[in-house]
Order: C-alpha cells, then sequence, then structure tokens
C-alpha cells in the first residue's frame, strides 16, 4: 500500500512539474490539487534540482555536429550535376544535343556553405580574434599616431636652426 502512494504521489508531483512548465502558476496548482502554496513550491524545487540543464560545451558541440551533417549535405548537392529543366522536361543544347547544366543549384549550395560555415565560426569563436585585434588595432593605431606627432613636433624644438644674427 505505501508504495501505492508513492507512485501516485510522484505521478501527482510529475503532473504539477509539467503543469508548471506550461505556465500554471504555483497558486493555481495548490487551489487545483489541495495543497499548500509551499508545498507546491518545494515539489518544484525538488524537479529542477533533478533536471540536468546542458553545459555550454553541450550545446556547442551539439550545434557543431549539426552544422558538419548540413555542411556534409551541401557539398552532396554542390558537387552533384544538375540539369536544366522547363515546364517539367529537361533543356538539351541545340548542339551537342546533352543536356544543359543548370549551375543555380550549385550557386545556392555555395552560399548556404558560406552561411553554415559563417555560424560554425561565430559558434566557435574563431571570429572573435579578428574582431580583438580590429579593436585593439585601432587603439594601437591612434596611440602610434600620437607618438608620431609627439616625435615631430619634439623633433621640429630640438632641431631649430640657431637664428641668425
Amino acid at each position: 500500500m505505501p508504495r501505492d502512494d508513492e507512485a501516485r504521489t510522484a505521478a501527482r508531483d510529475q503532473k504539477i512539474w509539467e503543469a508548471y512548465l506550461f505556465g500554471t502558476t504555483q497558486m493555481e496548482l495548490a487551489e487545483e490539487y489541495g495543497l499548500q502554496q509551499s508545498a507546491i513550491s518545494k515539489i518544484i524545487v525538488k524537479f529542477k534540482a533533478s533536471v540536468k540543464l546542458p553545459t555550454r560545451e553541450d550545446l556547442v558541440l551539439r550545434s557543431v555536429s549539426r552544422l558538419e551533417k548540413l555542411i556534409h549535405k551541401a557539398w552532396k548537392v554542390a558537387e552533384s550535376e544538375h540539369v536544366a529543366v522547363n515546364h517539367g522536361r529537361v533543356i538539351y543544347d541545340p548542339r551537342t544535343k546533352e543536356p544543359m547544366l543548370d549551375h543555380a543549384p550549385l550557386l545556392q549550395a555555395i552560399d548556404r556553405i558560406v552561411r553554415l560555415e559563417e555560424r560554425l565560426a561565430k559558434l566557435l569563436g574563431l571570429d572573435a580574434l579578428d574582431r580583438l585585434v580590429e579593436q585593439q588595432g585601432d587603439a594601437m593605431d591612434a596611440e602610434l599616431r600620437k607618438l608620431i606627432d609627439d616625435a615631430k613636433t619634439s623633433t621640429r624644438v630640438q632641431f631649430r636652426a640657431p637664428k641668425k644674427k
């Protein structure tokens, strides 16, 4: 009998958790299940503690894997030949009588590969170094210009020809 109660309580708590995830407030749940709001809160806290959230590394690895699969598929499209079709019929070259090639799918695949590669680089932080170098480069350029200007100014003062009397 106690196990039946535990099973019913576990099933009830699961339903409370799911309803909470879908936006039901703790007060609404307390009214619906005839419990105190604090009891509902404890159930929610228990479920939150049991949920293992993926780490950033897990999410990055999952995204990298998906992007690599998409890039691989896009390359298959890019590497295959596509014949030109008009109104469902293959278009033939009048001189050679060979099917004419349609380059639009190749160009679209290239565009998609570039976009996927850009997303992958962003995800892995490969572009962050370039932005950092650009930002620091601007600051370094300004500092270098100031040093050059200062050097020019001090040089003019130091190396002026003596006034003739």
